[in-house]
């Protein structure tokens, strides 16, 4: 994992003051925009994220994913570089932790627990609740679907070596941003083992409670603070 004290010297280089005409937008002053759909809120410990839905059923490998990638597995996609948008996670403060290893044996992803919200229009109503709701677990023969109950994390990607290439290779540049299936570059996974072979995906779109194909989504992305032991 790159250390954390360089990733913040990137950060740095990479944002750029909000604009005042963003103001129209519904997105407050004070947050800093990395890219047209990518801010943060230091203030509020908040990443937004300007989506759209490009897909409302079948097996997942990711709840966000960058447009020209995954679509075809993933419920959102949006205008999003992957290194920003891991930067914009650790300048709000979130601690990333490590992707799944399969190696000698399995451990599940780990880091900073996060909340994410969606928020969006719909038949000239507004809506806002947790993407999870749009995740399901499919049922047993004859048995209605659950609700994700998985808790997203910031395993925050990693760094591989690869023979023949003089630099390591960021794996979150495959573009792995919100993932629901356990990948070893994601930047955000959910902390339990869930298949990412085509035969076994864990979860699925879950058809009736998401918008039409199309529909633009703000996506909110929060670290959920630890909660105090107590004595």
């Amino acid at each position: 994992m790159i250390p954390l004290m360089i990733w913040s010297v990137l950060l740095v280089l990479a944002v750029e003051p909000a604009r005042p005409s963003e103001a129209a937008t519904g997105i407050p002053e004070e947050t800093v925009t990395l890219e047209p759909g990518l801010r943060m809120d230091r203030k509020k410990k908040e990443v937004m994220i300007e989506a759209e839905v490009v897909l409302r059923e079948g097996p997942l490998e990711l709840f966000l994913c960058p447009f020209r990638t995954k679509e075809h597995e993933s419920i959102l996609a949006a205008d999003v570089a992957p290194r920003r948008f891991q930067l914009a996670l650790l300048g709000i403060g979130a601690v990333p932790g490590s992707p799944a290893k399969y190696e000698p044996a399995f451990q599940p992803p780990t880091g900073q627990k996060l909340s994410i919200e969606v928020e969006y229009e719909k038949e000239g109503k507004h809506h806002r609740h947790p993407a999870s709701d749009w995740i399901q677990l499919p049922g047993e023969a004859g048995q209605p679907p659950q609700a994700m109950s998985a808790t997203f994390v910031f395993s925050g990607s990693r760094f591989v070596r690869v023979p023949g290439e003089a630099r390591a290779r960021w794996l979150g540049d495959d573009g792995d941003l919100i993932c629901v299936a356990n990948f070893p570059g994601s930047v955000i996974d959910v902390d339990i083992a869930s298949d990412n072979t085509n035969a076994a995906l864990l979860f699925s779109a879950w058809t009736e409670r998401i918008p039409p194909k199309g529909t633009k989504v703000r996506v909110y992305v929060r670290p959920v603070e630890a909660e105090a032991k107590k004595e």
